[in-house]
C-alpha cells in the first residue's frame, strides 16, 4: 500500500489542508495531522502503519492510498477504452464538405488559400459506394461542414436522397455554419430532415463580430444582423434542433461573451434548443494572416474560473472516456474532390490526405498509424504520473503529432494543469454555499 500516484495534496489559504484523487474524483479535507502524514507517507509508505484503522479504511476507500495493482488495474481499463473507441467499426462518422468555398473572409480561418471546389455527380457516387462498402454499419453520423455548406445545398440534398436508397443507416446529422445562407429554404430543409445539431458562430456582440467576420466581397455589410435575423426565424418555427452558438475567443474579444451571451439569451427568450459557448481561437496551420490576439493555456483558464465564478458553474472536472473523433478507424473528414482526411485541420492540405473515396481500398498508412496508433498520452511518463489522467485524453493528437515530427510547440495539456488548486478551491467554495442554502 502507498500514497497514489494520482493524488493532489495542496494547502488552501482560504480553507486549509485539501486533497483529490484522479483515480475517484474523491475530494476531501484534512487536518493539519493527517495532511503532514500523508506527505510523508509519500516518500515513506512504513508511515501507513501510524494511521488509525477507520482513517486508513477511509484513504483506500478514495484510493489515496492503493497497491500498485490498483493502480496498473486502472491505467489498463484507461487503455481498454481508449482501444474500444479507436477500433470501434460498426460505426462511422464522417464530416462531409459538399464544397471549399467560403462566403466569408475571417481573419483566423485556418483554410485560408485553399481554392473552392465543389463535388459532382461522380463523387458522390463514389462517396456512396464508399459508405457501402464499410457495411455492416449500425450507426452513421454525419456532419456537413466547408467552406460554407449552405454554398450548395443542392449537393447536401443530392448526397441525402442516395443515402436513403440504399438504406444506409443514418442515424443523426450536423451542420456548421457562418448562418448568413440560412434562409428559409435552408431552414426548412434541416427541420424536415431532423438534422440533430446547428452550429453558427457569432464573434461578439454586434461591432467586434463584424470586423471579425465579412462577406469576402464586401466588409462593410454587417453579417450580423442577417445572421441574427436567420436564427430569429429559425427559433421561431417548431422543431427539436439544437442550436449552438460559438463564440471565437481571443485576447481582443473574451472580455464580450458575458454580454454576447446575456444578450442572445434574452433575444431568444432562454430558449432550451440554444447552447452558447465559448471557442479558443487557434493558429493551427500557422497561418501569417491570423492577425488574432491569441490566448494561451494559463488565460484559457483564468476565462474558465472568471465563467464559473459569475455563473455558479461547476467546474469540477469529470472522467473523459472519449478521443477525438480523428482517432476512431471509421471516421473520416471528405473534401468535395472525394479526398480523405483523419482532421478537420487537414482539410484541403494534400500531404494529409490518407485515401479518396475514388479509391476506398489503398490508404496513406503513414497518416493512419500516426493518428489512431501514434503517440499518446499513453505514452507520455509525464501524462502517466499526473493526477488529471484519468479526466484527460490526452490533447489535441493533431497538435501532439505537430510537435513529434514538425517540432511545434502547441498546447496539450488541459487548462485545468497549471490552476488546479484554484479549481478545486473554487468547487469547494460552491460546495459550502449550496450546503449553507440547504
Amino acid at each position: 500500500m502507498y500514497y497514489s500516484t494520482f493524488n493532489y495534496q495542496f494547502e488552501s489559504k482560504r480553507y486549509g489542508y485539501l486533497i483529490y484523487n484522479g483515480l475517484t474524483r474523491s475530494f476531501a479535507t484534512l487536518n493539519k495531522e493527517l495532511h503532514d502524514l500523508l506527505i510523508l507517507i509519500k516518500t515513506d509508505p512504513g508511515k501507513i502503519e501510524e494511521l488509525d484503522s477507520s482513517t486508513k479504511i477511509s484513504l483506500e476507500k478514495a484510493k489515496i492510498l492503493v497497491t500498485k495493482e490498483q493502480e496498473e488495474d486502472h491505467f489498463y481499463m484507461k487503455r481498454l477504452s481508449w482501444y474500444n473507441h479507436v477500433f470501434k467499426n460498426d460505426t462511422m462518422a464522417l464530416t462531409i464538405a459538399p464544397t471549399s468555398g467560403c462566403n466569408f473572409g475571417c481573419p483566423y480561418c485556418f483554410e485560408q488559400g485553399i481554392k473552392s471546389k465543389t463535388m459532382d455527380d461522380k463523387i458522390i457516387d463514389s462517396l456512396i459506394d464508399f459508405i457501402k462498402d464499410h457495411q455492416p454499419l449500425k450507426d452513421l453520423k454525419i456532419t456537413w461542414y466547408g467552406g460554407e455548406p449552405l454554398l450548395q445545398p443542392e449537393i447536401i440534398k443530392k448526397i441525402r436522397k442516395k443515402i436513403k436508397q440504399h438504406n444506409l443507416p443514418l442515424n443523426g446529422e450536423g451542420l456548421v455554419t457562418n448562418g448568413y445562407l440560412l434562409n428559409e429554404t435552408n431552414q426548412n430543409q434541416i427541420i424536415d430532415n431532423h438534422f440533430r445539431t446547428l452550429q453558427i458562430t457569432l464573434d461578439g456582440t454586434k461591432k467586434i463580430h463584424n470586423q471579425r467576420r465579412y462577406l469576402k466581397n464586401d466588409k462593410s455589410k454587417s453579417t450580423w444582423d442577417v445572421i441574427v435575423r436567420n436564427i430569429d426565424q429559425f427559433l421561431g418555427k417548431e422543431h427539436k434542433v439544437k442550436v449552438s452558438i460559438r463564440c471565437n475567443i481571443d485576447q481582443d474579444n473574451l472580455s464580450l461573451f458575458d454580454e454576447l451571451k446575456k444578450q442572445l439569451q434574452t433575444r431568444w427568450n432562454y430558449d432550451k434548443r440554444v447552447h452558447i459557448y465559448p471557442s479558443v481561437v487557434y493558429n493551427y496551420n500557422e497561418n501569417e494572416q491570423n492577425k488574432c490576439n491569441l490566448m494561451d493555456l494559463d488565460d484559457l483558464a483564468i476565462f474558465k474560473l472568471e465563467q464559473a465564478q459569475a455563473n455558479n458553474i461547476d467546474i469540477y472536472p469529470s472522467f473523459n472516456t472519449r478521443n477525438c473523433g480523428l482517432m476512431n478507424i471509421n471516421s473520416y473528414v471528405i473534401g468535395p474532390e472525394g479526398e480523405l482526411y483523419k482532421c478537420w485541420n487537414d482539410l484541403g492540405i494534400k500531404s494529409k490526405e490518407v485515401g479518396s473515396v475514388m479509391s476506398p481500398h489503398e490508404f496513406n498508412m503513414k497518416w493512419m498509424a500516426r493518428y489512431m496508433a501514434g503517440p499518446s498520452m499513453l505514452d507520455e511518463k509525464e501524462c502517466i504520473k499526473c493526477p488529471l489522467f484519468f479526466l484527460c485524453m490526452g490533447g489535441c493528437q493533431y497538435n501532439r503529432l505537430e510537435n513529434k515530427y514538425n517540432n511545434k510547440q502547441q498546447p496539450l495539456c488541459t487548462y485545468y494543469k497549471n490552476h488546479f488548486d484554484k479549481f478545486l478551491e473554487l468547487h469547494y467554495e460552491q460546495k459550502l454555499a449550496k450546503a449553507n442554502v440547504t
